[in-house]
């Protein structure tokens, strides 16, 4: 025994871990704190019981699902506004008077490349500040390449005289006194302008007034009149835009009457 290496040693075995003590030292037999930022590498175990593995499998499951297009949920595309609907089909087939005589007809006007429409009233006095920036954009342009129609919604003559010398405005003005044209554009608010190329198709819409409608009917028109289609552009622009339902507003109803029995 006096080979013995531990001899002059008392030991204590703990769980995890051997601990050699001097002889006479006191000897601690508490368990070893575990040290909380000892990270347990061993790996978690694949117990399907606790969930553990599982997940991997659903998550497999859902993926195999989701690669496949047919199994996804077929979103209904949005339906195109009636009113948006109308770009690239052809212009309402109809005559409109002339303030002064004559008429021009909406498909089949042969004098001008181009036939910018816009539905205006003395009672819009959105119509004051839209009615300059037109003429001014279309002024660009010779009579054989673009012309304005001012077509008014449903007043009489003696109205629609007095405002253009009111406001001291020169325009080729149709009378829609039945507002056939509105009703063909499905026309809610003024003023409202389309434009229709040598073809009768409409290739553009403008419904209401912002302040770039000048520089917007400018770019459309500059354009048409280099032979590039604008209808794609005009189904996107005008897309963005609220539109109204079809059915008239009961204020244009109401002032449309009043005109009426003016």
């Amino acid at each position: 025994m006096d080979n013995d290496p531990f001899a002059n040693h008392d030991v204590t075995v703990h769980s995890s871990e051997v601990v050699t003590v001097q002889a006479g030292a006191k000897s601690d037999t508490r368990r070893t704190k575990r040290n909380p930022n000892r990270r347990n590498t061993e790996p978690m175990p694949a117990n399907p019981t606790r969930g553990y593995g599982m997940v991997g499998e659903r998550n497999t499951a859902r993926s195999s699902k989701t690669s496949n297009p047919e199994s996804l949920p077929r979103v209904k595309p949005k339906p195109e506004h009636p009113i948006v609907a109308l770009i690239g089909e052809s212009a309402p087939n109809i005559n409109v008077p002339i303030a002064g005589g004559g008429q021009v007809n909406l498909v089949s006007h042969q004098s001008s490349e181009v036939l910018v429409i816009v539905l205006w009233a003395s009672y819009n006095h959105l119509c004051q500040d839209e009615l300059p920036a037109l003429k001014a954009a279309v002024e660009r342009y010779s009579e054989e390449q673009v012309q304005l129609l001012a077509i008014n919604d449903g007043e009489g003559i003696v109205t629609i005289k007095k405002y253009l010398e009111r406001n001291n405005l020169e325009l080729k003005v149709g009378i829609d006194m039945k507002q056939e044209v509105a009703d063909a554009f499905l026309v809610r608010q003024l003023p409202f302008v389309a434009i229709i190329d040598n073809e009768g198709i409409v290739q553009g819409i403008h419904v209401g007034y912002i302040d770039s409608l000048g520089d917007d009917i400018s770019k459309d028109l500059e354009s048409l009149v280099s032979g590039k289609s604008i209808i794609e552009k005009s189904k996107e622009r005008l897309s963005r835009q609220k539109l109204s339902l079809r059915s008239p507003a009961p204020s244009m109803l109401n002032q449309r009457s009043l005109v009426k029995h003016q």
